[in-house]
């Protein structure tokens, strides 16, 4: 039963999007409607890649996919669900904050790069000098723009930082997400191994399972958080519906096909199923 949620939104991924990019089209000039897209569509990327990593045996790195899922989650969930509860914040102004906090990253990027982002410019540009400089001047206005629209010079929201916005995800979790997944998932964002990206104690934590020697590739069985990106995917295809009132059409599709789905790999499953998918309420199986 391994790989059955991310197996069924890579299989169903252009049936959801011919329904809601129509929506999404129409509506494109809304932040929210632009940061619901780019973080959908980021998060079934990632979760089409994770088997790969997971089937490979690589824990680990399988878990830095899981870690960005749920970056995007979260962003996801509290601009649309959490912020404006906490904050009193419309989602335009909040998706507009998370937007123009690009500006701020896109600055300090060329400021600490200055002589090559200059010359960028001027050789595949071919931008003269006062246009360098013009743009390098509203460039550093976007980002003074940023900064008083709510951002900081390291994250895009100056209330909270990424682990108390889990923590506030978690607390208000919209009608939709399963709590028990959700208290097993966000916990990741509050321990202390909870940033996988090459650090330390990944590295330390690896050695330690594997046992393995200095360059020696080995892998374990137990590297599937797949399945759980899948259903957070699903959770961000709910904002999408619920946002543009299509709940019940977005249940009943997933209800009618991720049946169809389980039924298929219950048939042909070995009588001993490596683990146990955790389904939605509201989906039944037969």
């Amino acid at each position: 039963m391994d790989y059955a949620m991310p197996g069924f939104m890579a299989e169903h991924h252009e049936k959801l999007r011919a329904k809601f990019e129509p929506l999404v089209e129409a509506t494109n000039e809304l932040a929210e409607v632009q940061v619901m897209a780019a973080l959908t569509l980021r998060l079934a990327r990632l979760t089409q890649a994770a088997p790969l990593l997971s089937e490979a045996g690589f824990k680990e790195e399988t878990h830095m996919l899981f870690r960005g899922a749920l970056e995007s989650i979260v962003n996801l969930m509290y601009i649309m669900h959490v912020g404006p509860i906490i904050e009193g914040k419309t989602v335009n102004c909040l998706a507009k904050q998370f937007i123009s906090y690009g500006d701020v990253a896109f600055q300090k990027f060329i400021t600490i790069r200055d002589k090559e982002s200059r010359a960028a410019y001027k050789n595949r540009l071919k931008m003269t000098d006062e246009q360098i400089a013009n743009k390098i001047a509203e460039v550093n206005q976007k980002r003074t723009a940023a900064l008083a629209n709510g951002c900081t010079k390291t994250r895009w929201n100056d209330k909270y930082d990424f682990t108390k916005m889990a923590e506030l995800v978690q607390k208000n979790l919209p009608p939709y997400v399963m709590k028990g997944m959700a208290e097993i998932i966000f916990s990741c964002f509050v321990t202390v191994n909870s940033a996988v990206h090459g650090d330390a104690l990944s590295l330390r934590t690896q050695y330690n399972e594997l046992k393995n020697r200095p360059l020696e590739i080995k892998t374990s069985k137990y590297a599937n958080y797949a399945d759980v990106m899948g259903s957070v995917t699903l959770w961000a295809w709910q904002v999408i519906a619920e946002y543009y009132n299509q709940t019940d059409w977005l249940n009943k599709f997933v209800q009618d096909n991720l049946r169809v789905e389980l039924d298929k790999r219950i048939e042909a499953a070995k009588q001993e199923a490596s683990r146990m998918v955790v389904l939605p309420p509201w989906v039944t199986v037969k």
